[in-house]
C-alpha cells in the first residue's frame, strides 16, 4: 500500500464491491494510514506542574519532638486539537 497515490489521495486499504476491506488496516498498523492521520490531525498540549513541600521539627525535650509537614501540587494544562474536514 503506498503512502500517497500520484493523484494526491492517501493510500488506504482497498474496499471490495461488497464494501468490505480486502486488506484490513489493522494488518498494517493501528490505523489505515498513519501518515495521513498525522497530516490531518494537529494536536498540542502544554502542562505546568509545581510541587512544593515544607517541614519543621521542634525538639521539646529529649525523646520528644514535634514534627509538621505540608505539601502541595499545582497543575495547569491546556491543549487543542484541530482536524480539518474534507
Amino acid at each position: 500500500m503506498p503512502v500517497r497515490y500520484p493523484n494526491g489521495r492517501w493510500g488506504m486499504p482497498f474496499i471490495n464491491s461488497s464494501g468490505i476491506n480486502d486488506y484490513d488496516g489493522i494488518r498494517y498498523n493501528n490505523v489505515a494510514n498513519p501518515a495521513a492521520q498525522l497530516y490531518y490531525t494537529n494536536e498540542e498540549n502544554k502542562n505546568t506542574i509545581i510541587f512544593g513541600s515544607i517541614s519543621a521539627e521542634y525538639k521539646i525535650i529529649n525523646d520528644l519532638k514535634f514534627t509538621s509537614n505540608f505539601g502541595t501540587t499545582y497543575d495547569v494544562g491546556e491543549g487543542y486539537t484541530f482536524t480539518p474536514s474534507q
